[in-house]
């Protein structure tokens, strides 16, 4: 069938089938005929949804023909129908650059809406090739299209931008926190230097957490990360936190170390309490890793939130850089805390196993010896994940807490050890086992089911 003969099915047809059969056949050929373009376009509006899907599959597939595509469906958003536009703007998206530059005498259109849109589309799609439409936009007189400009802008990331967007910014009110996102998508040493001198000199906390929102975004020297802690103590407390989560972002990204003075630590006990789990995590980096007894409670709270990355980091500095004091403290605090929180407890005894070979000799003995003590005096639901955990660690030294647990003078403790003994196959307790075999009732019957089992 030739292209003329598909038109006419496309187009004159109220046969919805027909029409989509057309609309599908078009794919057959290399290159289109403008009119077959045209005739498509027309389709993205037809009432039945299948035929405009169909016109959308064809045309958006014809990249080589982008620009004569572009021309024709651009003509569909100034319809007053959402559907229709929505549907000509993602044919538009998804044809690439190719429409950006179709789009500028919509960005003039008449119709503020018709700008908008034109506008947003431009900046998903646009280059350096289309700035200066864009940067007429932020002059325009509805506040939506230069919000929009300036979100457009910031999208396509050129610093040829920045000396507009400051001019805008010094002007206009209501586009102030869209320019500051923008600078921050965009980076480089001006936007910086003009994003730290606007959250020292604006009072607006809305603008204000938008410069540390995009400082977190394109800050690239740690000195930024510096410049903010200077600011941290003095800034209100709602915006500490946030401020040093910037920080940290910062840090984090040029592989840098940011540890908070002793005098500002109090600053991340507070962060940890935020209901921000990023600025929570803020709170413990920067912390640091050697703790102090001040700190034990902020540390506790994060272990027992189960966020594997920053348990990993706390106890990787309870191991290797703090007292083993405190270490125990926070051990014993843990255990008492979570005999019913089984989760944090299988979370932090699975994570201390992964960094066991990063303790020195003293930390590791001190918690051993800890949880020695507390598998003797814990509830059950602890005692097994600390007998499993030692188990991996120091086969010798669980079998000491169940030989232990085994001469109590409690028959449900003593049931308890000889089930732990055949459970873990504890062949080094056998004889333990068979002097238990002497005891009178339920202890000496279970000692020889247990014997039996070991053999």
């Amino acid at each position: 069938m030739q292209q003329s003969e598909l038109q006419s099915q496309l187009l004159n047809l109220g046969n919805s089938e027909l029409q989509r059969e057309a609309a599908l056949a078009f794919r057959q050929f290399d290159t289109l005929e403008d009119a077959s373009i045209a005739a498509l376009a027309r389709g993205l509006s037809d009432k039945d949804r299948g035929v405009r899907d169909a016109c959308s599959m064809t045309l958006t597939s014809l990249h080589s023909q982008g620009v004569e595509i572009a021309t024709h469906v651009a003509k569909q958003i100034i319809t007053d129908d959402i559907e229709v536009r929505n549907l000509a703007g993602d044919v538009l998206i998804k044809l690439g650059t190719s429409s950006a530059a179709i789009l500028w005498d919509y960005a003039r259109h008449d119709d503020f809406d018709v700008r908008k849109f034109a506008v947003d589309i431009i900046g998903l799609i646009g280059t350096e090739a289309d700035l200066l439409i864009l940067i007429a936009c932020l002059q325009d007189p509805d506040a939506n299209v230069r919000v929009s400009a300036a979100e457009a802008l910031g999208n396509i990331r050129s610093d040829i931008a920045v000396p507009s967007l400051l001019e805008a910014y010094q002007s206009d009110e209501e586009i102030k926190v869209p320019i500051i996102d923008a600078l921050g998508k965009i980076g480089g040493e001006n936007a910086e230097n003009f994003l730290l001198e606007r959250l020292n000199s604006e009072d607006d906390m809305y603008i204000q957490t938008a410069c540390i929102d995009s400082l977190a975004l394109c800050g690239s020297k740690i000195e930024i990360s510096h410049r903010l802690a200077e600011i941290l103590p003095n800034a209100p407390e709602e915006l500490q936190g946030i401020i040093l989560k910037t920080m940290c972002a910062i840090a984090y990204r040029l592989e840098e170390q940011l540890i908070l003075h002793d005098d500002l630590r109090y600053i991340a006990y507070n962060a940890v309490n935020d209901e921000d789990p990023d600025i929570q995590s803020a709170g413990i980096i920067a912390l640091g890793n050697n703790y102090f007894i001040e700190d034990i409670p902020s540390l506790i709270t994060e272990l027992e939130r189960n966020n594997e990355a920053t348990q990993q980091h706390i106890l990787y500095g309870l191991l290797t850089h703090t007292s083993s004091t405190i270490i125990g403290t926070i051990i014993n605090a843990l255990i008492e805390k979570n005999t019913d929180n089984n989760e944090a407890l299988i979370s932090i005894f699975g994570i201390l196993r992964e960094l066991w070979n990063y303790a020195d000799e003293e930390h590791a003995e001190s918690i051993l010896e800890n949880l020695q003590r507390n598998f003797m005096y814990s509830h059950s639901h602890v005692n097994k994940f600390i007998f499993d955990f030692l188990l991996t660690i120091n086969r010798v030294i669980a079998s000491q807490c169940v030989a232990e647990l085994l001469n109590s003078d409690s028959s449900s403790e003593q049931i308890r050890a000889l089930d732990i003994i055949a459970s873990a196959g504890l062949l080094e307790l056998r004889d333990n086992v068979e002097f238990m075999t002497d005891s009178q009732g339920e202890v000496g019957e279970r000692a020889k089911q247990v014997l039996q089992e070991l053999r």
